[in-house]
């Protein structure tokens, strides 16, 4: 679960922290979580390039909880067309508690369906041993717009 609170600095940035804490779900055992609740903070500075980019930056601790704290970093850019995205991000999050260092790039493709869903397709490739290589296909939402 997290919280997000933002406030615009100007028509075309934003900054943000975003709290969050998970719940052992997992098996501890066999490396599928922490097996204890763990927290993070993250601050984002959000802002809207005139060139038609999007960029992020986030930086903050997660794991909190586990030990030593893991430092999390993300630079990501982003640009729209008409219903079509596309997104690259490297992210970095520093060896501590609650796991090794992971670092990588992603890459992804978004598609508005509705005014109320985005699906996305994309994948992980490593810049750290450990890292896993990942491919995702997702739905993203805000069921508050589909119920107004």
């Amino acid at each position: 679960m997290a919280l997000r609170l933002r406030k615009d600095v100007s028509n075309r940035a934003a900054l943000a922290a975003v709290s969050s804490v998970t719940v052992p779900t997992g098996s501890a055992a066999r490396r599928l979580g922490a097996g204890r609740v763990l927290g993070g903070l993250v601050g984002v500075v959000s802002a809207d390039l005139p060139v038609g980019v999007h960029v992020d930056v986030n930086a903050g601790p997660q794991g909190i909880g586990a030990g030593a704290p893991q430092w999390f970093t993300s630079l990501s850019g982003a640009r729209g067309f008409a219903r079509v995205g596309i997104t690259l991000e490297a992210f970095q999050f520093s060896e501590g508690g609650a796991g090794p260092r992971l670092a990588g790039i992603l890459g992804g493709v978004t598609f508005r369906l509705a005014n109320w869903a985005v699906a996305d397709v994309g994948g992980v490739t490593r810049t750290a041993t450990g890292t896993p290589r990942q491919v995702f296909l997702g739905l993203t939402t805000n069921l508050g717009r589909v119920f107004r």
